[in-house]
This record gives structure tokens, C-alpha cells and sequence, in this order.
């Protein structure tokens, strides 16, 4: 694992979207992202790729990554000059403060854009709230007759960016953006339809993220991800953060269960027993895992009785509630 690598190591990960796939809340982040040549994760939205003619297409999604990175650090500027206490200035103030940075912000953001967008064609950007890790800001973006040419994203603007913290593993720039591709990579399908909001993209180096905006016309959920069940994780921190119209729009917050594990190989023959849709499927892909380990050369055998181990546990713990 990464914790264990030495201070004199180049071993770092090239590609976190790879990485941030095989786990969630490391202890080392701030070891290894400033080590990242390029910390960008995901990519802008796809309405906004399709304004740009094939031949410059690359040129553009780079261009338009480096504006809101950009004004990540123009918007953070607010907290490095320290005009703001979270802890201690009313929400009022901070309020204040932060939504007349949120109209300069626009102003710098589109001049940033003036030669990536098609001409006409302008950002909109506003001061939303603010939480004990980061500030949120609304981006949209309107054509030259005015009208929206994708639903409005949430604009993350992180702090504490090289701090160290007790709570770094859970939320900030680096845990939340690792739990959004994780999520993503195990559920095995888009999060639109789950109960959290869409994640496009996050550069930890600048530390913002972007993701979809929950209001009342953002994809409905209609399957929910049970994360405690299938990932062994849950959501620790909804009475600080309420779900807004039925969706997750904070990350931070989750907590590994007792059961969690990251080895892939268990995950893989746990689910091959809790997947099936009757009990007695279940039994009888348990009987046919358990007279497979009898044979010492079995291949996998040990992630096989882990798997089954890990299948047993959660049925102690359902008749427990």
C-alpha cells in the first residue's frame, strides 16, 4: 500500500482515476498527490466538449480545466488572506463575504473563457454555501441568446490543501474525490440515477471538484445504491449534511464498516453468493464455494473462504437488527 512507501521512493502513483478505484481513505495523500505530475481526475461535462470543433477539441478541455483551475485558487484567495474565520465569524458575515467573491469570481472566469467559448456563449457563477471543508459555488453556462446549455454544476472549492488533519481520510480535496471514482468503479454503472449526484472532474493540485447540482430538476433516484451492504460503507455525516431532493451532494462524511474490504477478489466471490435473488440460490452457490476450498489446490482458495467468511458475517449481523 501506499502508506508503506519510504520518503525516497519515486513509486507514486501515475493515474489516480487507477488508484482511487483499489480504495478509499488513505493516510497518506499528502504524500503521494503533490508527487503527481498531472492530479486532474475525470473530465468537464460533455455538453461543453461538444462546443468544440473536432480539431481543436484537446486544446479546449485543457484550456477550459485550466480556468476553473484557475478560479479555484482565485476564489480560495478569500481564505489565504484569512478575512474569514469559519470558525468563529457569524454565517452572515462569511455569507457576505463569500457571495460578493462568488460575483468577481464570474467576472475572472469568463475572462478566462473568452477564447475557449464560442463567441457569445458565457459562464454563470454564484456563491451557494460553505461547510466545514470547502465552499460551493454554482456553474452554469448560457449560449449567446441566453439560454442554459446544460443543467448547473456545483463548483467545490476546497481548503486546506496541505494541511494535515484527523479527518483528512474522510472528507476534503483529496478523500472526496477519491470516494466519488470509487463509488463509481464498484457500482458498476453511472451514479445518476443512485442517490448521489454525478462527479465530472477534480484537480487536486488547484483542489476543486465539479459535480452535478442538486435542485429540483436533477435525475431522479431511481435505484439506490446500498452502499452499507455492498461496499461496506455508510454515511455518517447526513445530520450535518441533509440529503437535498433525495441526493447525496457532499461525499465527505463516510466511514469504513467493520466488514470493509478493498481486496477485489474477496468482493468478487462475496457477491457471487449475496447477489442471487432467492435464498436457496444462495445456498446453493454457498454449498458449491464450500466443497471447492476442500481441495487445497484450488485456485483462489484463500479470497474464496474470505468471501465466504464475509458472506456469513453479514447474515450474523442482519439477524442481529
Amino acid at each position: 500500500m501506499i502508506e508503506k512507501i519510504s520518503s525516497t521512493s519515486n513509486c507514486y502513483p501515475k493515474r489516480l482515476k487507477n488508484f482511487f478505484k483499489k480504495g478509499i481513505q488513505y493516510t497518506s495523500y499528502n504524500k503521494f498527490v503533490p508527487q503527481t505530475e498531472r492530479a486532474v481526475v475525470g473530465n468537464i461535462p460533455i455538453e461543453i466538449i461538444n462546443l468544440f470543433e473536432p480539431k481543436e477539441k484537446k486544446e479546449k478541455i485543457l484550456a477550459f480545466q485550466q480556468a476553473l483551475s484557475d478560479t479555484a485558487k482565485y476564489v480560495r484567495d478569500v481564505n489565504e488572506e484569512r478575512m474569514i474565520d469559519h470558525n468563529q465569524d457569524s454565517k452572515y458575515c462569511i455569507d457576505a463575504i463569500l457571495k460578493k467573491r462568488g460575483i468577481s469570481a464570474k467576472d475572472f472566469l469568463n475572462k478566462k473563457l473568452k477564447h475557449v467559448l464560442p463567441e457569445g456563449y458565457n459562464a454563470d457563477f454564484e456563491y451557494v454555501n460553505y461547510g466545514g471543508f470547502k465552499d460551493v459555488y454554482k456553474l452554469g453556462l448560457k449560449d449567446n441568446n441566453n439560454n442554459k446549455i446544460m443543467h448547473d454544476k456545483a463548483f467545490h472549492v476546497y481548503r486546506y490543501l496541505s494541511e494535515i488533519t484527523e479527518f483528512g481520510k474522510e472528507h476534503g480535496n483529496c478523500a472526496e474525490c477519491n470516494l466519488w471514482i470509487y463509488l463509481s468503479y464498484r457500482a458498476g454503472h453511472p451514479l445518476n440515477n443512485t442517490q448521489f449526484t454525478k462527479h465530472y472532474i477534480s484537480d487536486l493540485h488547484s483542489g476543486y471538484s465539479l459535480t452535478e447540482f442538486a435542485d429540483k430538476d436533477i435525475t431522479k433516484t431511481k435505484n439506490t445504491l446500498n452502499v452499507k451492504d455492498k461496499l461496506f460503507i455508510r454515511y455518517k455525516d447526513k445530520d450535518h449534511n441533509r440529503i437535498i431532493h433525495k441526493k447525496i451532494y457532499d461525499i465527505g462524511g463516510f466511514e469504513k464498516t467493520p466488514l470493509y474490504t478493498d481486496d477485489k477478489m474477496v468482493i468478487r466471490y462475496y457477491r457471487q453468493i449475496a447477489n442471487r435473488t432467492s435464498e436457496k440460490e444462495k445456498q446453493q452457490v454457498l454449498s458449491q464455494l464450500e466443497t471447492k476450498i476442500q481441495n487445497p489446490k484450488t485456485p483462489h482458495r484463500d479470497k474464496m473462504i474470505k468471501g465466504i467468511e464475509l458472506f456469513k458475517e453479514t447474515l450474523q449481523q442482519e439477524q442481529k437488527r
